[in-house]
């Protein structure tokens, strides 16, 4: 009877002994299935933000063209219309006249009448001079354009700032009226989530 316990007994260990090392071996392939899925959610987040990152660089490289050249129509459509912001109508038409158009959007048709107003010569070349990739890699880039035409003398200068999901441009001129200076400043901001840029505020001072 005793022979016959002692049997059971060392059946029984060797069971649980098996049971114990199938449970390891599932306690394993569910760490290494974790981590394999995390590694592919990781792969795939990489993937996603490098082409996010490419579909904004042709963006913005598109708009700096696009403005380089002074065609609205290369450049309208980083801007949804009606443009909700009277700073568009201050810039574009004379003090007595932009009142009048307080809280009415800003349409395609007015962006394209007064581009060259809101977006001038000055602000244009300036942002010629910025390196798209350098905004990309690391954040920011700035430029200078200094013009001495026989009709204006005046120095510029250019921030754009990449951060947050977002594109800042800051813009600076002064300009010179027989050695009285003149200064002013131009701030846009683009959204860029997605790697989709869209234009979101436009601020001025000066």
């Amino acid at each position: 009877m005793a022979i016959g316990f002692l049997i059971i007994f060392v059946l029984l260990n060797k069971i649980i002994m098996r049971i114990k090392t199938i449970l390891v071996g599932l306690s394993l392939l569910f760490v290494l299935s974790c981590v394999n899925q995390q590694n592919a959610n990781k792969s795939v987040k990489t993937k996603i933000e490098k082409s996010h990152k490419r579909n904004l660089r042709k963006q913005l490289a598109s708009f700096i063209k696009g403005m380089r050249k002074g065609k609205p129509d290369e450049v309208k459509a980083y801007f949804d219309f009606p443009i909700k912001n009277d700073n568009f109508w201050y810039v574009a038409l004379e003090s007595e006249k932009w009142e009048k158009h307080l809280g009415k959007g800003f349409g395609e048709k007015e962006f394209q009448t007064y581009f060259n107003g809101i977006f001038n010569d000055n602000f244009r070349k300036t942002l010629a001079k910025i390196d798209v990739d350098k905004v990309l890699k690391q954040g920011r880039d700035e430029a200078e354009y200094t013009n001495k035409s026989s009709s204006e003398d005046s120095k510029n200068t250019l921030e754009i700032v990449y951060a947050d999901d977002k594109i800042t441009i800051t813009f600076n001129s002064t300009v010179y009226y027989e050695d009285m200076p003149d200064e002013y400043s131009q701030v846009f901001v683009f959204t860029t989530k997605d790697g989709v840029l869209k234009f979101k505020d436009f601020q001025i001072a000066g």
